[in-house]
């Protein structure tokens, strides 16, 4: 029991190092692209905040969805 309640522990762990490299590079990307939609004269400040604000829930409820499929695996939740 032990030895599978330090596998969690380290398969979370890395869950949240993933979630968080993935949430950086979403963030980069829809960075750029709101610059190029400013570059090309387009309004890109509500929409693009809008799209941001979206793209982030969607990101962190299927990264909450991940760790619960995982503790349902080992039957820890």
């Amino acid at each position: 029991l032990a030895s599978c309640l330090s596998s969690v522990s380290n398969v979370k762990f890395l869950l949240v190092k993933m979630i968080g490299v993935k949430r950086n590079v979403l963030n980069v990307k829809q960075k750029f692209e709101i610059i190029q939609k400013l570059d090309n004269g387009e309004s890109a400040s509500s929409d693009a905040e809008d799209e941001l604000n979206e793209r982030n829930t969607v990101s962190h409820s299927a990264a909450l969805r991940s760790v619960e499929t995982l503790l349902d695996y080992v039957g820890q939740r």
